[in-house]
């Protein structure tokens, strides 16, 4: 797989948090033909542990994207009408500004000296990314989870630039239930012995603390009645003492997404996992300072999708989002599906939500 476009910005970008980020740079890959006046752009923004590997459309012998049956020719993103853009986020990995890239003066990774970051500060660094590649006007913004918040403030803070949004598994500003979970999680990675204060760069990450927190992360996926419905109270023959060994499906399942996770632990830098979480917990559409109530255009038109049994995103505070956007002038509408995954569905059951942003973007 050809490895993402990398542009090295020299402008520095003032931060939410008050730092200055200088020669930083941001990762990207594009699908389709841009035309001449830059208008048939669609931008897709990822979820936490995605990237800009969205589909491998036109790239022979490349593994499928995360959203190979979406975005492609004749697909409901279809790459024969439209340039179809992602950038890894900042404060990501894989070649976009974060914790693992170097900082600029020593050459060494930036680590946990890295600046805070926010939704808003993602969006703003794809602007300039739009700019540099002459885009004028979007005609999508759409993500899901974190991919979703960034549509959602794409949609408020450049709404004269963003004809529509689809923001999956979103709601108006992360609960505290969402928060009590993101710090579960990061104090997972915290106390690995190997994460040794964010430095672990040339040596090895901390794996069992991504590989615990991985865990944690299925739980809030996964639909409870799902889990009991494949897993239930079975047991393995052989399983060992409740507490020190596995004994029952469930926990045979768990043992195989923490193996997994553990050996994976570098696809995702742990680092950014710290980062983009708190970034999570930060989002706030409702802040006046440039949430809904701040903005200075007329909106976009939006849609909201929800998942029924989705603990962190439920349908009720789409359709709460949805009435706050109305307020503030979009057309907005809101759709609930159901499926087998709680929360990740637009990523492992695409079909649903694809036939929905068909049928949202039109002819």
């Amino acid at each position: 797989m050809r490895p993402p476009r990398i542009l090295h910005v020299g402008a520095p970008l003032a931060l939410n948090g008050g730092a200055l980020l200088r020669d930083w740079p941001i990762a990207w890959r594009s699908w389709g033909r841009l035309d001449a006046d830059g208008g048939n752009a669609v931008l897709v923004c990822h979820a936490l542990t995605s990237d800009c590997h969205v589909t491998s459309a036109g790239e022979e012998g490349t593994p499928p994207g995360w959203w190979e049956s979406i975005v492609g020719p004749g697909r409901a993103i279809d790459t024969n009408r439209f340039f179809v853009l992602c950038a890894n986020v900042l404060g990501g990995s894989d070649g976009s500004a974060g914790p693992s890239s170097p900082e600029p003066g020593t050459g060494r990774p930036w680590g946990m000296r890295f600046p805070q970051v926010t939704v808003a500060d993602m969006v703003q660094a794809q602007t300039v990314l739009l700019q540099h590649l002459g885009i004028r006007r979007l005609r999508l913004v759409v993500g899901g989870c974190l991919g979703g918040m960034q549509a959602l403030l794409w949609g408020v803070r450049h709404a004269a630039m963003v004809d529509a949004v689809v923001a999956i598994s979103v709601r108006l500003a992360s609960s505290a239930y969402s928060i009590a979970l993101w710090d579960v999680v990061r104090r997972a990675i915290r106390q690995d012995p190997a994460w040794r204060s964010g430095d672990y760069y040339g040596g090895a990450p901390p794996g069992d603390g991504v590989a615990l927190a991985s865990a944690i992360g299925l739980l809030h996926w996964m639909d409870p009645a799902l889990m009991e419905r494949r897993y239930g109270r079975r047991r393995r023959e052989g399983g060992g003492p409740a507490g020190q060994a596995p004994l029952f499906e469930i926990e045979h399942m768990l043992e195989g997404v923490v193996a997994r996770a553990a050996a994976g632990a570098g696809r995702i830098d742990p680092n950014s996992l710290l980062l983009l979480t708190r970034a999570i917990d930060l989002f706030d559409l409702d802040d006046g300072a440039g949430g809904i109530a701040g903005a200075t255009e007329p909106l976009p038109r939006h849609l909201v999708v929800s998942y029924a049994r989705d603990l962190r995103y439920p349908p009720e505070e789409g359709e709460r989002l949805t009435q706050a956007l109305r307020k503030a002038g979009a057309k907005a509408k809101h759709r609930t599906l159901s499926g087998q995954v709680a929360h990740g569905g637009f990523l492992l059951e695409p079909a649903p939500v694809g036939a929905l942003i068909q049928e949202f973007v039109g002819p």
